[in-house]
């Protein structure tokens, strides 16, 4: 299940990635997002994934029927996770680095903080350690003004930045932006 899938962008690269791998066809995929409008243009975009509107604290499935969720910068609610998930199950997230997306954060905001993704230590007491833990960084080359926009336009920092952070990103015609995300496996005992 990817819980908070939006419209489905990393799921149907999921499913398409595993396509002709003998395992795929003994999975089913399940796209949850709080969103109407994202699971409207998610089932547009694959037919094999069952899409759902629902939440991540309450999640529309059975307890103990999900083998993996899938989290990527989305809400994370690990009371409703561990509900879904099987024994062994795992959660992985998809979480910003301190440096994501530093270059963009830059223009558009006269601060930049750098944030490391939570402390989960706590989510062992509770029968859901971490597992493994993995950085990746890379930068994306330079991209254009209408790579820019479309990427201020799907994150958080769209609705965040002022009308003069969004008009400075707008104004910029290149940009080599840096990734960086954590990827944290937790596996339910």
């Amino acid at each position: 299940m990817d819980a908070g899938c939006g419209e489905g962008y990393y799921f149907d690269y999921v499913l398409n990635d595993l396509k002709g791998k003998s395992t795929c066809n003994d999975f089913s995929f399940i796209g949850l997002d709080i969103s109407k409008a994202a699971i409207a243009e998610a089932a547009k975009r694959n037919k094999q994934i069952t899409w759902v509107v629902g939440t991540n604290r309450q999640p529309p499935v059975e307890s103990a029927s999900i083998d993996v969720v899938l989290c990527v910068f989305g809400f994370q609610s690990f009371e409703g996770f561990h509900k879904i998930l099987k024994a062994g199950g795992k959660l992985i997230l998809v979480e910003p680095g301190p440096d994501h997306l530093k270059e963009l954060r830059e223009i558009i905001y006269a601060e930049v903080k750098k944030t490391d993704p939570p402390d989960l230590s706590y989510l062992e007491k509770t029968g859901f350690p971490m597992v493994n833990r993995q950085p990746l960084q890379f930068k994306t080359g330079v991209i254009d003004n209408q790579q820019i926009t479309n990427l201020l336009t799907m994150t958080p920092h769209f609705y965040r930045a002022t009308k003069h952070g969004r008009e400075a990103a707008a104004s910029v015609q290149e940009l080599d932006v840096t990734v960086d995300v954590v990827f944290r496996t937790l596996e339910k005992k």
